[in-house]
């Protein structure tokens, strides 16, 4: 099966990424020392560069793997006027950054792509000083859930959650496990907390912007899901049909779990 990185660095999906952050909010309570050197791992396009407004006597840096990533995140620093922010391309397994240089960590939907989060998890305990504070967050994919009416649309979702992590391609189930990630890597004071974000039809332009968002997670492979016999061409025009209507009745509802840990 062709592997697939749904975090890839194209245009579109940079700015579907950048939008996410809004249309989720599960950032919105996050908050660091006006003094803390943060380190995000996986900082993509940019998307979080609230960080680094936030450390007025801190720095940020930001590591990803993909170079267009890297080169799109300092596009938006310079467009946003923030110079406390700088970036490097690496492995966030394998930052290659000092050892405890940093107070605290930042790492959101990064690990459902990784076969293996352990290591990730390491290199983010490594990263930190002692005392030092991780924040992980993670999609809870089997909850995703949106209903009445969206039956295909969901049987779709699920066969590109399936296409993009399955069979050992990622970790769909990071999200469940951060506690124990979290205190086998050496994480001490772990706590979870959901973000649960609902959306329901009595606000359609909310709904229609998750139906939107859905489609656009969907879209790049829609075809490839087909040909693979994951769901059939039927099933894909039914869901398309689906993503454009919101009733009264709508009901949206996924979970973020936000984990907190002490080096």
């Amino acid at each position: 099966m062709t592997k697939f990185y749904s975090l890839g660095d194209s245009e579109s999906e940079q700015k579907r990424l950048l939008r996410q952050i809004d249309l989720y909010g599960d950032t919105r309570g996050v908050a660091f020392g006006a003094a803390n050197r943060v380190v995000e791992l996986g900082c993509g396009a940019g998307a979080n560069l609230w960080i680094a407004r936030q450390l007025s006597e801190g720095s940020y840096v930001g590591v990803d793997v993909r170079q267009g990533q890297i080169d799109a995140a300092r596009r938006r620093t310079r467009d946003l006027g923030i110079g406390n922010a700088e970036f490097q391309l690496a492995d966030a397994a394998e930052t290659g950054l000092k050892a405890g240089d940093f107070d605290a960590l930042f790492c959101r939907c990064v690990l459902i792509h990784q076969p293996d989060p352990r290591p990730i998890v390491t290199e983010a305990q490594r990263l930190l000083r002692p005392g030092g504070r991780g924040v992980f967050i993670e999609p809870d994919g089997p909850n995703h859930y949106m209903a009445p009416g969206k039956e295909a649309l969901m049987k779709v979702f699920h066969a590109r959650t399936h296409y993009a992590y399955g069979d050992g391609r990622g970790s769909p189930g990071a999200a469940r496990n951060l506690y124990p990630l979290l205190v086998n890597a050496g994480f001490k004071d772990v706590t979870l907390t959901p973000h649960v974000i609902v959306a329901t039809g009595d606000d359609a332009d909310c709904c229609r912007a998750f139906l939107r968002h859905w489609m656009e997670i969907i879209a790049p492979v829609a075809d490839a899901l087909v040909a693979e016999g994951l769901i059939t061409s039927r099933e894909l025009k039914q869901a398309l049909r689906e993503a454009e209507t919101v009733k009264p009745d709508l009901f949206i509802c996924h979970t973020m779990w936000q984990a907190d840990a002490t080096r």
